[in-house]
């Protein structure tokens, strides 16, 4: 269904996209078990909030590569903030489709042009873990990182930590992480902070097989990976002197 509804969408501008919206679906489906069902003045309230923050940005005109960081950290507090979701929830494809293709089409094929499957049909995965859909990837980032850590990190931070699941699936590990590189990249005034993550990274999987970060309390997690990051960033410095 969320295939053949791209499918027709395909052929569609920005702008027609936005004529009709409708809260509901006649495919939709309910879990059996949900205490409460979101209304449609919840949808309503949530596209309106959406596509706000998405005329602040520029929508519906067409904008540079790298155009949409902004409205990228922006939209993803609010989704956050208002979608009132548990990771379970939010871990389900089909709800994503419909944010994409049903109540927020617009913005989706504003954001990404080139229509692409992944953007737009929500997949059921586990949340810290690669997600390329316009929507679930962005509630992700504010769930995992939350809104201070969000706007001081970059597309490919992001990548380097959701491309090895056993880091961006650890919540707290991940988050962690973050904090540290974005502490270390402050004091050090790092040129590269990709670079610093990746050098990073390559240390905290060697120190896994020795070490369950999950039983670390918050200090000592905080004083390992600062140690981690310090080593990275020093080791990084002699390659480049």
């Amino acid at each position: 269904m969320a295939m053949a509804m791209l499918q027709e969408q395909r052929h569609l501008g920005v702008e027609d996209l936005g004529r009709g919206i409708v809260t509901s679906h006649p495919k939709q489906e309910w879990h059996p078990t949900i205490p409460s069902r979101v209304t449609r003045e919840d949808l309503s309230e949530l596209r309106s909030g959406s596509l706000g923050l998405a005329v602040k940005h520029g929508f519906p005109e067409a904008q540079p590569r790298g155009g949409h960081t902004k409205f990228d950290q922006q939209l993803a507090v609010y989704l956050y903030g208002q979608m009132n979701l548990v990771p379970a929830e939010a871990a389900v494809g089909g709800m994503w489709s419909f944010m994409s293709l049903v109540l927020l089409p617009d913005i989706a094929a504003w954001r990404y042009p080139d229509r692409h499957r992944q953007r737009f049909i929500g997949s059921d995965t586990m949340i810290g873990t690669s997600n390329r859909h316009v929507f679930c990837r962005l509630w992700a980032r504010a769930y995992v990182f939350g809104p201070n850590l969000l706007v001081r990190l970059v597309e490919d931070n992001f990548e380097g930590l959701w491309g090895r699941p056993n880091i961006g699936g650890n919540v707290r590990l991940a988050r962690a992480i973050a904090a540290t590189m974005v502490r270390i990249d402050t004091e050090r005034k790092v040129t590269n902070s990709q670079e610093l993550l990746r050098e990073a990274l390559k240390r905290i999987r060697r120190l896994a097989y020795i070490i369950s970060f999950n039983g670390l309390e918050g200090d000592e997690l905080r004083d390992l990976l600062y140690d981690v990051f310090t080593a990275s960033a020093d080791a990084l410095q002699r390659q480049i002197y």
